[in-house]
């Protein structure tokens, strides 16, 4: 693994490893936006940067170099995509305020002296990824399709990746590695409360679930439009704000033990449709675009 400059320089002058700001050895490289592809410019040189201070395990990624591709891409997106809270913490355009305060520290800045570190910046898109890289220590691919995971983190900071994580959209691989980082603040997950369901569940949004379900939000909010000066893109077409959603709703649905009643009804309204940008957008009237 090499260990670029910039890096190196934090290294040496932050007096502590677990302060370090990754976010900017790699942001130079990695939020390069395309205006002619209308999203992120997935680029070699964030790669390299990306692998300069996330250790990937090369030899289990040997016979599919590709996906070794995909994962730091997927990465890439944690670092690119502007991440925006929604308007009183709502999900999916309801439920003011689900989200328990522990679960911001991961995004917004710390509450309290044991909510991470002050060196880890402001941007939401630099917390989250510094909390990322200092809980995972190794990234490696398991080819076991028997396996019905997409990924799980394991003792020694080390998260596992499997074939079905790469069946899934990139957004919502995203949205995986997040729920994988809040495993290393050691948060588990419990049994559900139907135990004949054979899975494990969250009691409310301040675990693993939340955090990917907190994410997802933040990033339709924040990547709903890009733009600069003089031009407004549509980053997240139809395509993607109904996978996004859908993640959501289905992770709510699925592995969240205490969802508020308004919530339950959106998601069993949400199942039966396609979500659209319009529909986003009536959901959330902020994000209209003011000509």
């Amino acid at each position: 693994m090499k260990l670029n400059f910039s890096l190196l320089f934090l290294l040496v002058f932050s007096g502590c490893l677990s302060e370090v700001d990754y976010y900017a050895a790699v942001q130079d490289n990695c939020t390069y936006f395309s205006y002619f592809n209308y999203g992120v410019e997935y680029r070699p040189d964030c790669r390299e940067d990306l692998e300069s201070v996330i250790p990937i395990n090369e030899e289990s990624f040997a016979n599919v170099p590709e996906l070794r591709i995909s994962t730091l891409d997927t990465i890439q997106t944690l670092v690119a995509y502007p991440l925006v809270l929604p308007p009183e913490n709502r999900i999916l355009g309801v439920a003011p305020w689900s989200f328990p305060s522990a679960i911001f520290c991961l995004f917004v800045g710390p509450e309290s002296e044991t909510c991470f570190h002050d060196a880890w910046g402001t941007l939401m898109n630099q917390r989250l990824f510094n909390h990322f890289v200092s809980v995972v220590n190794s990234i490696s691919y398991n080819p076991d399709e028997s396996i019905d995971l997409a990924a799980r983190y394991l003792p020694g900071k080390k998260l596992e990746l499997f074939p079905r994580f790469f069946t899934r959209d990139i957004f919502s691989r995203a949205a995986l590695l997040v729920h994988e980082s809040r495993h290393g603040d050691t948060i588990m997950h419990e049994l559900c409360e139907d135990s004949s369901l054979g899975r494990e569940c969250d009691t409310d949004f301040s675990g693993p679930v939340g955090a990917s379900v907190l994410y997802a939000e933040s990033l339709l909010n924040g990547s709903f439009w890009i733009q600069d000066d003089n031009w407004h893109f549509e980053i997240l077409d139809d395509y993607y704000i109904n996978e996004i959603v859908k993640f959501e709703a289905r992770s709510i649905k699925n592995f969240i033990m205490n969802i508020p009643e308004e919530l339950k009804e959106k998601i069993d309204a949400i199942d039966a449709v396609p979500i659209t940008r319009q529909q986003y957008l009536e959901w959330y009237p902020h994000l209209r675009r003011q000509n």
